[in-house]
């Protein structure tokens, strides 16, 4: 009796990898714990990590248990973060006089993603790689066309299968860029129309950080790419832009439309905030950002634990303030250096050869950490687990160009 053979192992992956990657975007959750946090719950990610382990295993059953990891750096300074964050919550649970039940769930959630991150170093290959990315920007397709004809039939804010308006413009500014580097790289007009219907959705979710994430995303990978642009290239962006801002009115919920555009106006010549409803969240956000420092000159060095936010100290909805009050200075220090070492590795695998997957996630990283002066989106599993499967894609990819 022998185990699986190579051909079984790429026969079973073409099933399983776009498997994992569909759980992780259309994520279905279902309440569990209620008693103890209410934000407990069993989601159709935590299948996905499932299936990554139970392949991970049969993979290994006609070879060697050995692990690979493909990218040191940034699973080193994961596991200082993750021990930064266990120190914390020991600490906080010495000191606490609240519960901090909720924050020990979402530890165990953080440490579901590690092991997943570590465990997809292993089996992801170049083949794998671009089979995920493909259905990510496929999945991100699918839910644009159905948060357009919903925007344009009177819902209010999209946020299906995340939850957030704001998490699912993340998600879609992701799959945004993919789609652009797939255009720009292959030449492939299925993938221009599919970045400007993925960047159409970005409008109807009505997140205003998102916007100013999509922006930063654009400029960064302009900026990374823009030697492989053609003047027919810059002919049809500027007409796809010209004609998108046109159609925005037709196809958008007003009311998204006046949330966007209402929370600003040009008086006395200068830009200043509005009375209306839609410029009171900047006004909350920064009284947010003055509670969270006063939190952090409380607890400066340690922090509150993980996940104090919202569970024990309330709303902050400012990922950097967010990340002071949980792990005080050391672990945001330690945080930020993670996430550069992200970014790092993107811009290395797009110079060695994986020019799609590196320019498209270096730009949407970068994205999403101006997005979140409005929400802590990369901490966000889902954020997380799409992070890593394009970070593995990304240095899959480059290291079967070598």
């Amino acid at each position: 009796m022998t185990g699986p053979t190579f051909h079984d192992d790429y026969k079973n992956s073409i099933i399983i990898i776009p498997l994992v990657v569909i759980l992780v975007i259309f994520s279905v959750e279902v309440p569990i714990l209620q008693n103890i946090s209410k934000y407990a719950s069993i989601n159709s990610e935590d299948i996905a990590v499932v299936l990554v382990f139970m392949y991970f295993i049969f993979s290994k059953l006609n070879s060697d248990w050995s692990l690979q990891v493909r990218l040191p750096r940034v699973t080193f300074y994961l596991g200082l973060v993750s021990g930064w964050i266990i120190l914390t919550l020991i600490i906080a649970t010495l000191r606490s006089d609240q519960s901090v039940a909720a924050s020990y769930l979402w530890v165990l959630k953080w440490f579901e993603v590690v092991a997943f991150f570590i465990v997809i170093q292993d089996i992801f290959d170049r083949v794998r790689s671009k089979l995920a990315l493909k259905t990510m920007v496929l999945s991100g397709l699918l839910i644009s066309i159905y948060s357009i004809i919903s925007s344009y039939t009177g819902q209010y804010r999209i946020e299906i299968f995340f939850n957030n308006p704001n998490v699912l413009a993340s998600f879609l500014i992701l799959t945004m860029m993919l789609a652009a580097g797939f255009a720009v790289y292959k030449r492939s007009i299925y993938y221009f129309i599919s970045m400007i219907v993925l960047g159409g959705a970005v409008i109807t979710t009505g997140s205003r950080s998102g916007i100013f994430g999509l922006i930063v995303a654009l400029t960064v990978f302009s900026l990374i790419t823009y030697k492989s642009w053609s003047k027919t290239d810059y002919f049809a962006l500027t007409v796809a832009g010209v004609t998108s801002v046109a159609t925005l009115p037709f196809i958008v919920d007003p009311a998204v439309l006046y949330r966007l555009i209402s929370w600003i106006s040009f008086r006395g010549g200068q830009f200043v905030l509005t009375e209306s409803s839609a410029a009171n969240s900047f006004r909350i956000r920064a009284q947010l950002v003055e509670k969270a420092i006063e939190l952090f000159q409380q607890q400066p060095i340690f922090g509150y634990g993980w996940f104090a936010v919202p569970s024990r100290v309330g709303y902050l909805d400012v990922y950097y303030t967010i990340i002071l009050v949980e792990l005080g200075i050391v672990g945001a220090i330690l945080y930020l250096l993670f996430s550069l070492s992200i970014i790092r590795s993107w811009i290395v695998d797009y110079r060695n050869g994986a020019v799609i997957a590196g320019a498209a996630g270096a730009a949407w990283y970068c994205g999403l950490l101006a997005q979140s002066v409005g929400g802590a989106f990369p901490r966000v599993p889902q954020i997380m687990l799409l992070t890593f499967i394009v970070l593995i894609s990304s240095r899959s990819i480059a290291a079967g160009k070598q």
